[in-house]
């Protein structure tokens, strides 16, 4: 039985005689070619292993990052958090100076 899908190979092309090669034109000078642009995604994923969160980063027209979520402050408060071990109480804030002659210490 033969198969209805099967290709037949057709006999080799004849050569059609002298061929004339034309030549194309001299190309036109091109403007100096551009510097490559650095390619990055916008917006940005990363994965933070130290506070095991996912980091979405924006960035601007050079390729700096503008913004991320959370932000840069928001993550060290995460790593803050976790230098604290489990059981002990968070440190104090610091004390305010006591007032010297209306001034404060730092002033």
């Amino acid at each position: 039985m033969s198969n209805q899908l099967s290709i037949k190979a057709d006999p080799p092309l004849q050569d059609a005689g002298p061929q004339t090669v034309t030549k194309l034109p001299a190309a036109a000078p091109t403007a100096p070619a551009a510097k490559p642009v650095p390619l990055f995604v916008n917006p940005s994923y990363k994965f933070d292993p130290t506070v095991g969160l996912v980091v979405i980063e924006f960035h601007d027209n050079s390729g700096t990052i503008s913004n991320s979520i959370p932000s840069q402050r928001q993550l060290q408060a995460y790593r803050d958090h976790q230098e604290t071990p489990p059981g002990e109480m968070e440190p104090e804030p610091p004390k305010a100076q006591p007032l010297v002659s209306g001034k404060t210490a730092a002033g």
